[in-house]
């Protein structure tokens, strides 16, 4: 041991490192890599959609979200987001599509929220956009869906 060294290390002997360990089961490995392999496989994709939709949700209020945005902030190149939300079966596109229109059902649920707020809310350039989008989503303009909604409301209670 070397205190005060450069650096921290440890050092083998290349001998030392090449023999087999005692104690390896070869075929506990193989099942433990398997096992872990797939775990993964399961994990990731799941958390790169969940940190997208998270980030967007974060970043609606500027403005519409873009890719190289989301992308940068997550540390990710556009291509690598890209890909790893297609092995979940979505896109950028659909992602944020999807996160909006949920958005949007909750808050035309609030009725002191107004239209102009909402459209501001889910990042749209402009009111126009978003009765386009409300229709899109829920066959309806935002002032009706929001009506609908009010009313099914009032009948539960």
């Amino acid at each position: 041991m070397r205190f005060n060294a450069p650096v921290n290390a440890l050092l083998f002997a290349r001998a030392d490192v090449n023999l087999p360990l005692p104690t390896a089961n070869v075929e506990l490995a193989e099942m433990h890599e398997r096992v872990a392999s797939e775990h993964l496989q399961r994990l990731d994709p799941a958390q790169t959609c969940h940190r997208t939709r998270a980030v967007i949700v974060r970043h609606l209020q500027d403005g519409e979200p873009r890719r190289p945005k989301i992308s940068t902030i997550l540390g990710m190149s556009e291509r690598t987001l890209q890909r790893r939300l297609a092995a979940e079966g979505t896109s950028f596109q659909g992602l944020l599509d999807d996160t909006r229109r949920e958005l949007a059902r909750h808050y035309l649920g609030q009725r002191s929220v107004s239209l102009a707020d909402i459209a501001y809310l889910l990042g749209f350039s402009n009111q126009r956009s978003f009765f386009r989008a409300s229709r899109r989503w829920f066959g309806r303009s935002p002032r009706d869906y929001r009506i609908r909604l009010i009313s099914e409301e009032a009948g539960m209670s």
